[in-house]
């Protein structure tokens, strides 16, 4: 139990905006403030033996929406600090409210599944925030099919889906959303 807590604070010392899956003998890789940390495998004898996901939070210059999982980045559908997170079924995360940074407070909620590694769109969702500027082509997914490129239009870090370009198919909430893209 000594253990666990050291990296609690160790989490709450510390300023960036990834998220990440850990254990308590792992590391952040980057420091936050302002972020969330949700207990997976709550049930376990003891904290030694858990899985924690650290969401969200500010690196000092920005609030992003990158997610770190297994040593690779997923975005969150938007960038959030000051934000809650609460793990349930022991693999997935669910993230609310929180701001932007900028003047937004959000109302809405987002899911990390750990089995999939996708997050879920919110309804009518038409814009998500990449972690890095992509370098070529980017190939959005919902629910496993490709959205037409017609209906995807990226601005710096910034996807913007419109679905009169898409047969008029709204996002739903719960959509499964996957980005694939160089950067």
């Amino acid at each position: 139990m000594k253990n666990a807590q050291l990296i609690l604070t160790f989490i709450l010392c510390s300023f960036i905006s990834t998220a990440q899956l850990y254990t308590n003998q792992s590391e952040l890789l980057l420091g936050r403030q302002g972020h969330s940390v949700a207990v997976l495998d709550q049930w376990v004898p003891s904290y030694e033996e858990s899985n924690f996901v650290v969401s969200g939070g500010f690196d000092g210059s920005l609030v992003t929406t990158a997610c770190e999982w297994n040593g690779q980045f997923y975005d969150m559908n938007f960038p959030r600090i000051d934000h809650t997170s609460n793990a349930y079924n022991n693999t997935k995360v669910l993230i609310a409210g929180g701001y932007d940074g900028v003047g937004t407070n959000y109302s809405s909620t987002e899911i990390f599944d750990t089995e999939t590694e996708e997050f879920t769109a919110t309804a009518a969702q038409t814009s998500f925030t990449l972690t890095n500027t992509p370098m070529g082509k980017v190939a959005v997914f919902r629910n496993g099919v490709r959205l037409p490129k017609a209906s995807i239009a990226v601005s710096g870090t910034t996807i913007t889906y419109t679905a009169s370009s898409n047969s008029n198919q709204v996002m739903a909430a719960g959509d499964r959303i996957t980005i694939d893209y160089i950067y």
